[in-house]
């Protein structure tokens, strides 16, 4: 197993992910029905020896650490399980889309009695949907019956894991994690931004996380018509005047009517778009740490007003579209010929060609393509914290054997453990292949009961546990193309961020108070505002500029957000671990 590199260059603040285990967010109508708990169990008998490690030719082929590197971490011994078997309650969150996939629940997955092998204990889970999971973890905080283990308590808590830990629904694992969970602490403690991402503003431990192998990366960016370039003569934009030029080539002589097209997700608290790959050219467009590390408002500097009149310089001849400025969709605009630019993860590239008539598709072909102008500082926060799979778990105080608890969950962080975490079981999940590296067998990678991958990786693998994970497992099935988009998205940052995620700061409830009550309409104004710009009749003139401004200060207290922001954020700076 890859351990992790030490990454001491990153300036600020991730957000922690609560997602459920190894799924997305996606929901159908179906989705949003009412699923009732399920309390099942799953017990297994103390091995009678330590388990087998796994195929050599595993973890040779993730080992791959320098001597330096290996030389500066602690020596652990080997991991034996609890001598005392245990039983562990857990508040399983799974995610209501798959729940139609898994009529039994989760815990008739044989991962769980693997686990309970590996580490002599039982599990049992209270299995309740995403859409009911805020009002039942809340209805057990006050009945006070919450069970050893929780999921994703942070995220419905109100006050998140500082407050449960105060309002002593949970335990401050801090001062028992290096002994029970060595592996875990190393982890979480081998570089400063870890560690302050994995404790609270007091120097607590209030959850254990999901630690990726290695930073993740920049996972989602622009994909570009290489055939239309081929027949344009024509080489992959670097610049804003080479960007304009062929998305005009692109509708003047393939009928792309809308250019770039740029998907607007839901829930992420920013206001406007940030175009993919555009905004790279001009500057952040959120929240950000100028020079002197301070937070700023990229909607209040004059880099923003370039961006956004970039745009509208596209949009006005139709060179560019958001999901929110029409009711059409991707899809139908894709299969039409209408998008030749857009930004999406690797996964979903086959199916979007798969939209496209037989004799188009077979000339088709979408390539990475590069953030335009040179590399920025402001990249998406790398960090080794995963919420993409597995799940980070809370301690609760009914816990009774909270180092036993702790001793387990650690076997995830061991090199066998990292496998079974990511891979699951072999034979079953998984088999080693030529190059000696886990591959996923079909039933995750083409499961012949239609299980979307994503689903089945959270059922046949690690389904909400912390572990390690290897982000990289999907990309088996991938081509090499695919396999490219990464490498050519990351060229476009420097690896040192000064973006900062302002959702994720610890606020207390003063601050709580103060921002929610101008927050929301802060983001609807400079939404309404900045598409008024660039899609309609809105000016981007000096008077626009200062009205807008004048209004971002008097009525939308833009600089009491920021005060606040940055005084959390000098909190987050001066974190330390108690002991």
């Amino acid at each position: 197993m890859k351990k992790m590199k030490l990454f001491s260059l990153l300036l600020t603040l991730t957000m922690v992910l609560s997602l459920a285990a190894g799924c997305g967010n996606t929901e159908s109508a179906a989705s949003k029905e009412s699923a009732a708990p399920q309390e099942t169990s799953v017990s297994e008998a103390a091995p009678e020896e330590n388990a087998a490690p796994a195929e050599a030719s595993v973890e040779a082929s993730m080992e791959e650490t320098s001597a330096a590197e290996e030389a500066a971490l602690p020596e652990i011994g080997p991991y034996e399980a609890n001598e005392e078997h245990t039983d562990i309650s857990v508040l399983f969150q799974y995610p209501a889309f798959f729940q139609g996939f898994f009529p039994e629940g989760w815990i008739s997955s044989e991962w769980w009695t693997v686990m309970g092998e590996k580490t002599n204990t039982t599990f049992t889970l209270r299995e309740i949907s995403n859409l009911e999971w805020s009002e039942n973890v809340n209805l057990l905080c006050a009945s006070g019956d919450l069970p050893d283990l929780v999921t994703n308590m942070g995220s419905v808590y109100s006050g998140g894991l500082t407050a449960a830990i105060r309002d002593e629904m949970i335990i401050d694992i801090a001062p028992l994690v290096e002994e029970n969970a060595p592996r875990y602490y190393r982890a979480v403690t081998q570089d400063d931004y870890t560690l302050k991402t994995c404790i609270t503003d007091d120097g607590q431990m209030g959850a254990m996380f999901p630690i990726l192998e290695e930073p993740f990366p920049v996972t989602s960016g622009l994909w570009i018509r290489q055939d239309w370039l081929d027949e344009l003569g024509k080489e992959i934009p670097t610049t804003t005047e080479d960007l304009k030029t062929v998305l005009e080539l692109f509708r003047d002589n393939f009928g792309a009517s809308v250019g770039f097209f740029q998907m607007i997700r839901p829930n992420t608290g920013e206001a406007a778009f940030a175009a993919e790959g555009i905004w790279n050219a001009f500057g952040p467009t959120g929240f950000y740490l100028d020079d002197q590390g301070t937070i700023q408002y990229a909607p209040m500097q004059q880099h923003y007003y370039d961006y956004i009149g970039y745009c509208k310089e596209l949009a006005d001849e139709g060179l560019f579209l958001t999901s929110d400025m029409t009711d059409q969709k991707a899809n139908n605009l894709f299969a039409s010929g209408s998008i030749g630019l857009e930004g999406d993860s690797p996964d979903n590239i086959p199916s979007y060609l798969a939209l496209l008539d037989p004799e188009e598709a077979a000339k088709a072909k979408l390539v990475p393509m590069r953030a335009l102008g040179e590399a920025t500082e402001y990249s998406p926060i790398a960090t080794y914290v995963s919420g993409d799979a597995g799940g980070n778990v809370s301690i609760s105080t009914n816990c009774e054997n909270p180092e036993a608890v702790l001793h387990a969950l650690d076997y995830l962080f061991t090199d066998e453990g990292a496998v079974f975490s990511s891979y699951g079981i072999e034979g079953l999940s998984y088999e080693v292949n030529a190059e000696g590296k886990p591959e996923f067998t079909d039933i995750v990678s083409a499961n012949p009961d239609g299980i979307p991958v994503r689903a089945a990786m959270g059922y046949f693998c690690n389904p909400g546990l912390p572990g390690y994970i290897d982000y990289a497992r999907n990309q088996s099935s991938w081509d090499d193309v695919q396999k490219s988009a990464f490498d050519v998205w990351n060229d476009a940052y420097t690896g040192s961020s000064k973006t900062v995620d302002v959702n994720a700061l610890t606020l207390t409830q003063e601050e709580l108070d103060a921002v929610a009550v101008y927050k929301s309409d802060m983001i609807t104004y400079v939404t309404e505002w900045v598409n008024g710009v660039v899609f309609g009749e809105t000016p981007l003139d000096d008077a626009s500029i200062a009205e807008f401004q004048e209004t971002m200060k008097t009525t939308m207290h833009i600089d009491d957000i920021l005060a606040t922001y940055n005084a959390a954020y000098e909190r987050f700076q001066d974190r330390s671990l108690n002991q």
